[in-house]
């Protein structure tokens, strides 16, 4: 005979970096405790791209649980490259782990979604010590996930009562660099008085100075004015262009079309507490 099987709650875990704001290449996985006591309440998991469903047998019975009774979800990253573009202040420590409960939750009218972070995005707030986490028992002595998700069994069921589903999000933020475009010019044109413009908005780098790299080519560097914030797509377009606004000749689009920033071409500096993005392009 079939088991029926009524969908609860989901998960969403977003993040500004991609196209489509779905945070990539997240896992989930139950420690063996939470996987007991789901499987004692008739709960269950489906885990899909960016976002983790949950459905129960019998949703009903899980109001007459302690109200203490809870489960733990653990997630990680399969890519360290999350550490690159992911811009959560203070967090990327040995020491520290995301930490999220279900009895925290803000709920969000516009998008019917309750978040399990008290800001629009997930901060330092979210986050405990390893230790602290260890002495609640959360975790084992030799597992660091990226992050913990605690749902607490009678809040879970009373928002999925409420709302028919219990919609949860994980807002994530992507980093902003300042962009540094390094041109080198191997070709016969002079490149002078030239811009890098956006597209529809001007000028919004500085004017360029000389830079002897370190094989001992000479570069002209463009660094942008204000931060950007690094993204999978962009649809914002970038031009190196001569003589733009300038009364010294005709405007020529030297470039159409820069490419933008890479997560993997950061630079930290240690001075100002700055990234940057830095980008060579040859000529």
């Amino acid at each position: 005979m079939s088991q029926n099987y009524f969908h609860i709650a989901t998960i969403y875990f977003n993040h500004e970096y991609f196209k489509d704001k779905i945070f990539k290449h997240v896992e989930f996985y139950l420690d063996e405790d939470s996987n007991t006591i789901t499987k004692n309440l008739g709960i269950f998991f489906k885990p899909n791209k960016g976002n983790l469903q949950i459905f129960a047998t019998n949703p009903r019975e899980l109001v007459l649980e302690n109200s203490a009774i809870s489960f733990r979800v653990s997630f990680r990253n399969n890519t360290s490259e999350y550490i690159s573009y992911t811009d959560i202040k203070n967090y990327f420590s040995e020491d520290k782990i995301l930490y999220f409960s279900n009895s925290d939750s803000k709920f969000n009218v516009t998008k019917n979604t309750f978040l399990l972070h008290s800001e629009d995005f997930v901060d330092n707030n979210d986050t405990k010590t390893i230790k602290e986490i260890r002495k609640e028992g959360l975790i084992n002595q030799n597992n660091k996930p990226l992050g913990i998700l605690e749902f607490f069994v009678q809040d879970l069921f009373r928002t999925y009562i409420a709302n028919s589903v219990a919609n949860y999000a994980v807002n994530f933020k992507t980093k902003h660099t300042v962009w540094r475009y390094f041109i080198i010019n191997n070709s016969t044109l002079k490149l002078e008085d030239v811009s890098i413009i956006q597209k529809g908005k001007g000028v919004v780098f500085k004017e360029p100075i000389q830079e002897t790299l370190a094989n001992g080519q000479k570069a002209l560097v463009f660094e942008s004015n204000n931060k950007i914030p690094l993204l999978e797509y962009s649809e914002e377009t970038y031009q190196l262009i001569e003589n733009y606004n300038s009364n010294l000749g005709p405007e020529r689009i030297i470039i159409s079309s820069l490419p933008i920033a890479n997560p993997k071409q950061l630079k930290f500096n240690t001075s100002n507490t700055t990234y940057y993005s830095h980008m060579y392009i040859y000529i």
